[in-house]
């Protein structure tokens, strides 16, 4: 933090102060605050962004270029831990953002109860994203490229998990700045079609329904995990279907199956109670048939 705000400070940049109620100043050109909600996440507002970008402060990875958006969910599922009160493995779902996945596991690297860091759907792109974790000195997350959704319920990777973050793809709708939103993504220019399509195609019909089909399975396979202890669920979507009605749909299909599981295994130790007392019965008879035919 200090050699941050000395570096800033020896380019004409100046930390905003705060107001009685203890809360910042709102930014004004060329300055700068760091976060309440998001640790080690500064706010500024360069005179020259692009130019801001091209200098070794960035450029060297002192700091990465972010939208706080990215970096909402990954400061909230760091707590969870210690709210909770548990140890053992943490997943994410989807790697949507290698400088998000890389925020989280830098967050974890002062939180002991974090085990093991397993981030999955990197996909055909698992050795760029190694390599930018190698670059930013992230050591502690172990990437994948398998969708978390094609792996079993009783895959061993996830024997100790005990947390979730769950962040499969969405319509990305709540994105006011696609060039963020691109860049955060580690430059996928085919998030720039999807935002700015002006029609509805039968090809983005089609997205739509994978997108949903994707975020519903995700929730699905977390819930269904009995071992998992929390879920956090992130979208960048302004979309009810994708957020309250999504989770409301999952949670009612986990609940009705659990409630159909346990009324299935009542079932059954019914049925074997019954058997059992049905063989018991049948044994005293034969017993008593026995007696009787000695005495006679």
């Amino acid at each position: 933090k200090d050699n941050a705000v000395e570096y800033l400070g020896q380019r004409g940049f100046n930390e905003t102060s705060t107001i009685p109620n203890g809360k910042y100043e709102p930014l004004a050109l060329n300055q700068f605050k760091w976060d309440r909600v998001c640790p080690f996440y500064m706010q500024c507002l360069p005179e020259n962004r692009g130019l801001l970008a091209q200098t070794p402060f960035i450029k060297d990875f002192m700091f990465v270029l972010q939208d706080r958006a990215f970096s909402i969910g990954p400061a909230y599922f760091s707590r969870l831990l210690d709210h909770f009160t548990i140890n053992g493995d943490v997943v994410q779902t989807h790697v949507s953002s290698p400088r998000s996945t890389a925020y989280l596991a830098s967050l974890f690297l002062t939180n002991a109860r974090v085990r093991n860091f397993l981030a999955f759907g990197a996909g055909p792109r698992l050795e760029e994203y190694r390599d930018f974790m190698a670059t930013l000195g992230v050591n502690n997350v172990r990437i994948y490229a398998e969708n978390f959704t094609n792996l079993s319920l009783k895959s061993q990777l996830f024997e100790r998990a005990v947390g979730i973050f769950a962040t499969p793809p969405n319509s990305y709708s709540g994105v006011t700045d696609p060039i963020d939103l691109i860049c955060s993504r580690g430059g996928d220019l085919t998030m720039l079609e999807v935002l700015t399509e002006s029609e509805v195609s039968d090809s983005g019909k089609k997205r739509v329904a994978e997108v949903l089909t994707e975020q519903k399975e995700t929730l699905r396979l977390s819930l269904f995990r009995p071992q998992i202890q929390f879920v956090l669920y992130e979208t960048h979507s302004v979309v009810s279907s994708e957020n309250e009605d999504m989770l409301m749909r999952a949670v009612e299909d986990v609940n009705r199956a659990a409630q159909q599981k346990h009324y299935q295994v009542m079932r059954d130790i019914a049925r074997q109670e019954a058997l059992s007392a049905a063989q018991e019965g049948f044994e005293s008879n034969l017993v008593i048939s026995f007696l009787l035919a000695r005495a006679k």
